[in-house]
């Protein structure tokens, strides 16, 4: 192995689901715990935030029903299941 390559195992991931508020509307935020500890943040330091505004609000602003099953179907999408 060559002193520019560095090799990485990534922690099985273990989600945490926090409902809060933003800009005075209910939101949903998860978080990847198993990055908290993350020792290579000079190999990856940069992460992605993904915010996703539903237009179709229900009771308390939270998405329709419909508007929600549109919203489960980004899922494989975002845990990397699209192939």
């Amino acid at each position: 192995m060559s002193a520019d390559t560095v090799t990485i195992t990534l922690p099985e991931p273990v989600y945490t689901l926090f409902d809060t508020t933003r800009q005075d509307l209910p939101a949903v935020v998860v978080v990847n715990d198993a990055l908290l500890s993350f020792q290579h943040t000079d190999v990856f330091a940069w992460h992605l935030e993904v915010t996703v505004h539903a237009v179709d609000l229900a009771e308390q602003g939270m998405p329709s029903n419909e508007e929600s099953r549109i919203l489960r179907e980004l899922y494989p999408l975002a845990s990397g299941n699209n192939a």
